[in-house]
């Protein structure tokens, strides 16, 4: 594992940053005006339980030279073939599942972003938009997607 400091953006401020250790897992989290470069995006989710909302959940994705990975509950994980994404979607909720040779690691429940009030007021609100709250739909899509995994993977910095 390599021991890096990385900048990560909140995906769902545009001001949002986290400076993030993925050795010591330590964080600060800060703002910041216009673009800087970052090495991946973070977000929290809350879960679900009986429709009472329960602790939320870190979630990182950042990229170390040209390998992804996904960091939940302080543990990071190489996004390679031994990793399974599960992105389920049944009536208002959504379940989020990491597998890691082949034994669950992570799940979460929570409620579709496609309900929150404003995005069901919003006509404008696609897929897309969706994508932009929901880190794990985000995450699911860019893992399931090759040219966009591609392009993701691709370190620019050399």
């Amino acid at each position: 594992m390599n021991n890096q400091v990385l900048i990560l953006k909140y995906n769902r401020n545009y001001k949002g940053y986290m400076c993030f250790n993925n050795q010591t897992q330590e964080t600060k989290v800060f703002e910041q005006e216009g673009e800087i470069k970052s090495d991946g995006t973070y977000g929290y989710i809350a879960g679900v339980s009986f429709l009472i909302f329960g602790k939320k959940e870190r979630i990182l994705f950042y990229r170390i030279g040209n390998c992804l990975y996904i960091n939940v509950r302080n543990k990071e994980f190489f996004l390679n073939d031994e990793i399974q994404l599960v992105f389920k979607r049944k009536l208002m909720l959504v379940t989020f599942k990491v597998f890691y040779k082949s034994k669950k690691v992570f799940s979460i429940t929570y409620l579709s972003y496609q309900f929150f009030l404003l995005n069901l007021m919003d006509i404008d609100f696609t897929e897309d938009r969706e994508e932009d709250q929901d880190i794990c739909l985000f995450i699911y899509n860019v893992t399931n997607d090759p040219e966009r995994l591609q392009f993701v993977c691709t370190d620019t910095s050399q």
